[in-house]
């Protein structure tokens, strides 16, 4: 997420955008990816062991949420969709 704001997505896309994950679900090293992530899905292919994949919006992903302040003063703000939550900026 951090690497998608800092390429210049905003907050809902950086948090809503597909995962990956090592370690945690698959046990030590193991890399996790979400479905719908088709270059990491691409970019791991043929490594071993193979990626385990989650189904897209995975809970195991884990969740985010993020906030910054525009330089015009108002809020970019997101709440992830794999999560109950939602976002007020007043």
């Amino acid at each position: 997420m951090l690497l998608r704001r800092r390429a210049g997505a905003d907050a809902e896309t950086a948090v809503a955008s597909p995962r990956l994950t090592v370690g945690e679900l698959g046990g030590a090293g193991q890399v996790c990816i979400e479905a719908d992530f088709e270059t990491a899905l691409a970019a791991f292919a043929n490594t071993r062991p193979a990626p385990l994949v989650m189904p897209p919006r995975s809970d195991a992903a884990g969740h985010a949420h993020a906030i910054a302040v525009r330089a015009d003063g108002s809020f970019d703000a997101a709440s992830d969709p794999r999560a109950d939550g939602g976002v007020a900026t007043d």
